[in-house]
């Protein structure tokens, strides 16, 4: 991530003038009951069902995710999997999951990200973010209302921005009654500030202390490290050995402040991602992840 002009630090530092007059919203955007505006026509792949569903919310507006549902099932309820991926779309998501079996996948749709960085831009960037747990409960509920899904063996997994975005997402889902037993918290960090100001990504290097402080001033309302320990269930947390966006420090921090019971994983190799070499990490993130929710019996 490089940002070097000096329109968009001039946007940030609007941005933080605006927070310091009470413009941050003092807690996330709850949802209210959402309804059903539209179901694409089922599209079959390897074996599996994938939907495309859209949500209406009165206060977040409309709230897109995809499906993946075995084509054949019987009368057993299927366990129901939560992805939080990297950024992109839902369908995107749950295809990075692998035979999946006898289990649904649930993948969110991510806003898109703007082509600019104007103040406009930036503001609608942060509402986006700040909505992301009260989509994530509506999605939940929706989902679990459906007669195939068993809300008692409910998964929530996050790679990477999306294991950052996940314990506030869970947080909310569980504050509306979603009982998430199992948790994957992939190449995540906490709190924002340390993994903004880690991230070697961003250049030049003299940057990273100002978007630490832009990033605090943005997101701290889902922070990880305010919401993670207040979670309930089983945790998986993994990290990458040489992982240059996520710290280790702040990897090491989202790991102390995850409650017991938990497993922590170290891989080798960089942070996780969607293409080349990146995309060999990422799956063997996922194989791992997959092997320890069999072991629990979560799918």
């Amino acid at each position: 991530m490089k940002v070097s002009s000096v329109p968009k630090l001039l946007a940030f530092s609007c941005l933080i003038t605006l927070r310091l007059q009470g413009y941050a919203l003092a807690e996330l955007p709850k949802a209210a009951p959402a309804t059903i505006t539209s179901i694409a026509p089922t599209q079959q792949e390897a074996g599996r069902n994938i939907q495309h569903v859209t949500l209406a919310d009165p206060r977040l507006g409309k709230i897109g995710f995809a499906m993946s549902l075995p084509a054949t099932r019987t009368d057993r309820k299927l366990p129901v999997v939560f992805v939080l991926g990297a950024l992109g779309s839902g369908q995107h998501s749950v295809g990075l999951i692998p035979n999946p079996g006898a289990a649904a996948i649930v993948g969110y749709d991510w806003p898109q990200l703007p082509r600019r960085l104007g103040l406009h831009e930036i503001v609608s960037m942060r509402e986006n973010a700040l909505a992301i747990p009260g989509r994530m409960s509506a999605v939940s509920r929706w989902t679990l209302a459906q007669p195939w899904a068993d809300p008692s063996r409910v998964t929530l997994i996050g790679f990477s921005l999306g294991a950052i975005a996940a314990p506030a997402a869970e947080q909310m889902m569980q504050s509306h009654g979603t009982d998430v037993r199992w948790t994957v918290l992939a190449d995540g960090g906490a709190p924002i500030s340390a993994v903004v100001a880690g991230d070697q990504q961003i250049q030049p290097q003299w940057l990273r202390s100002f978007a630490a402080l832009v990033a605090e001033s943005l997101f701290r309302p889902m922070d990880p490290a305010l919401h993670v320990s207040h979670l309930t269930g089983r945790f998986l947390l993994i990290s990458s050995a040489d992982d240059t966006t996520i710290p280790h420090a702040a990897s090491e921090r989202l790991e102390e402040l995850a409650p017991q019971p938990k497993q922590t994983i170290q891989l080798p190799g960089g942070h996780v991602g969607t293409s080349g070499a990146k995309l060999e990490l990422l799956n063997a993130a996922i194989a791992a992840t997959r092997r320890w929710l069999t072991s629990e019996g979560a799918i």
